[in-house]
C-alpha cells in the first residue's frame, strides 16, 4: 500500500482550493452559487462571518497537518536509518565472526605445517602426514589440513569477493594448489610403497612442495584477515 504524504506542494493547493471555493460561491459563479443558495441561505453579514471564521481557522488546520505530517515522516525517516545502522552493525558482527573463524583454521594449519621435524625424505614426510604418532589435533595431519583447507575454501566463499579481493584469492589459489601437491604425493606414496602389488623395496616420491612456502603464504592471508576484521569493527 503506498504511503501518503502531505508535501508543501499539496498545502499550497488545498490552501487555495479553500480559499477559491467560498470566494467563487460568493461571487455568484453557477453553479457552486445556486447550490449554495439552497444549501445554505443568509445575508452578506453571514458571509462577512462565515469569512472571518473559516479564514481563522483554515491556516492553523493546514499548518497543524503539515506540521504533524512532516514530524511523522522525519521520526519515519530516523527509525528507518536506525534500522539499518543496526542491520549494518549484525551484518558486520557475523562477517567479523566468521574472519575469526577463518583465522582459527588458518592456525590450525600453520601448527601443523611449520614443524621442525626433518622431512626431506619422502617416508619421513609421508609418516608425519599419514600415521598417527604425529598427530597434532584430533585427525591425522594430513585429514586435518584438507579438513581446514575445506573450511577456508566455505568461509571464503562467504566473506571476499573474487574481484575486490583479488589479492585474497591469489594467496588462497597458491595454498590450494599446494594443498593438491601433497594430495598427489600421498597418492602416488601409497601407490608405490603400500599397495598390494609393492615388491617390498621403498621407492622414492618427489616431494615437490615445501611446507615454509606454505606457512609463508598463510602468513599472507593473516595480513589480509586482520586488516579486513579492522576495516569491519571501525
Amino acid at each position: 500500500m503506498q504511503k501518503f504524504k502531505f508535501t508543501r506542494g499539496l498545502v499550497v493547493k488545498l490552501l487555495i482550493l479553500f480559499i477559491a471555493l467560498p470566494l467563487v460561491i460568493q461571487m455568484h459563479w453557477l453553479p457552486f452559487y445556486q447550490l449554495a443558495k439552497v444549501l445554505t441561505p443568509g445575508s452578506s453579514s453571514d458571509w462577512l462571518q462565515f469569512w472571518g471564521s473559516y479564514l481563522g481557522v483554515m491556516p492553523s488546520g493546514l499548518i497543524a497537518v503539515f506540521v504533524a505530517s512532516y514530524q511523522i515522516e522525519s521520526a519515519q525517516n530516523q527509525i528507518d536509518e536506525a534500522r539499518k545502522e543496526d542491520l549494518i552493525i549484525m551484518r558486520n558482527t557475523k562477517i567479523v565472526d566468521y574472519l575469526y573463524e577463518i583465522k582459527n583454521a588458518l592456525s590450525k594449519s600453520e601448527v601443523i605445517l611449520n614443524t621442525d621435524k626433518p622431512l626431506s625424505l619422502d617416508v619421513d614426510m609421508y609418516n608425519y602426514l599419514q600415521t598417527p604418532e604425529h598427530i597434532i589435533f584430533e585427525d591425522l595431519n594430513w585429514k586435518e589440513l584438507k579438513n581446514q583447507n575445506n573450511r577456508l575454501y566455505f568461509l571464503s566463499k562467504i566473506i571476499f569477493d573474487e574481484v575486490k579481493d583479488e589479492r585474497f584469492y591469489t594467496e588462497m589459489n597458491n595454498y590450494t594448489t599446494a594443498i593438491k601437491s601433497i594430495n598427489s604425493f600421498i597418492v602416488l606414496h601409497e601407490r608405490l610403497n603400500c599397495g598390494n602389488g609393492n615388491d617390498g623395496e621403498h621407492h622414492d616420491t618427489d616431494i615437490n612442495f615445501r611446507l615454509p612456502d606454505m606457512v609463508s603464504i598463510i602468513n599472507r592471508l593473516f595480513v589480509i584477515v586482520n586488516r579486513k576484521i579492522n576495516e569491519l569493527s571501525a
